[in-house]
């Protein structure tokens, strides 16, 4: 959970389907309607700024927002 304002947001990592690679949560975890995310990477490639960039493309097509790496 996500604590904004006093309130608590639900969010979703994309550890909870390991061991997909987070581009395959996150497209899972996007098409079942979770809108809110931590990324949480597998190996140091995962961190490359290219690769971001994919994932962030990939929520904001959704409308999605990461909160947490």
């Amino acid at each position: 959970m996500i604590y904004l304002a006093g309130r608590a947001k639900p969010g979703v990592s994309t550890a909870c389907l390991y061991p997909l690679e987070p581009e395959r949560s996150l497209d899972l975890l996007l098409q079942l309607g979770y809108r809110r995310f931590e990324v949480f990477p597998n190996c140091m490639e995962e961190l490359s700024p290219a690769y971001l960039r994919d994932l962030k493309s990939r929520a904001e097509a959704y409308g999605a927002e990461f909160v947490s790496l």
